[in-house]
């Protein structure tokens, strides 16, 4: 956190860890973990504050979403036959 007049920002660090599993079998085929940084500023307001977080936290798991299809799609050559 820093704080600047009156306005601290905060940053929210993700990780998702997440397995692929062949249906058929139960054998894992693909296990991976992504990471993503997002941040927000807050005020002494609580409701800007709140709501600040609220779109921050959409935003990590929409970034961690999108690194999760895309690490699936950049390997799945070795691993989806």
């Amino acid at each position: 956190m820093t704080e600047d007049e009156g306005t601290t920002r905060t940053s929210l660090n993700g990780i998702a860890a997440f397995t692929l599993t062949r249906r058929e079998t139960g054998k894992v085929i693909f296990r991976d973990s992504v990471s993503n940084l997002t941040a927000y500023g807050t005020t002494s307001a609580t409701y800007p504050s709140t709501v600040a977080r609220r779109d921050a936290n959409i935003r990590l798991m929409k970034a961690l979403a999108a690194q999760i299809a895309n690490r699936i799609a950049i390997t799945s050559d070795g691993w989806a036959n």
